[in-house]
């Protein structure tokens, strides 16, 4: 059973504020409630996603992967979600979220020029989840943001 360190809120969390099985990425550290930024722990922004700013979520840059218990409690995900406002051209990236290794939805490629997305995935009886972002193919400029990502669980 998943253990929390902190109590669950109106029946849920925010994956930024969840303790990470592991978490892997392009270029620097994964950040909790900031985009992705540079080389260096803390040194990213405020997520922005069309001019809408968000002070929870979590920003990474392709090819990162970001493995969350759940502990099979869950039956939701939700966030909004695209290319952080800090990248003005360039990037491309696909989301996609697993659930015990198995894709339940995937986002089609995001750009600097895409309107914001918004998911509300299912992982009922889910153990674990997996955030991927996808540089495909190439990788330059891939700060993606998971702007909001919140899990609904019992």
């Amino acid at each position: 059973m998943l253990e929390r360190p902190f109590a669950l809120v109106a029946g849920g969390y925010f994956l930024s504020d969840a303790e990470w099985i592991s978490a892997t990425n392009g270029w620097g550290p994964v950040e909790r409630d900031t985009s992705n930024g540079e080389n260096a722990a803390g040194d990213g922004g405020v997520i922005t996603l069309n001019g809408r700013s968000y002070s929870k979520g979590i920003g990474a840059h392709a090819l990162s992967t970001i493995v969350i218990g759940v502990g099979g409690s869950c039956d939701r995900v939700s966030f909004d979600y695209g290319i952080d406002d800090e990248i003005a051209s360039g990037g491309s990236v696909a989301f996609e979220v697993r659930a015990d290794g198995v894709r339940q939805w995937h986002s089609g490629t995001m750009t600097a020029t895409t309107a914001t997305g918004h998911a509300d995935v299912d992982i009922t009886g889910a153990g674990r989840i997996e955030l991927v972002q996808d540089p495909l193919g190439h990788n330059g400029q891939d700060h993606g943001d998971w702007a909001n990502a919140w899990v609904r669980c019992s």
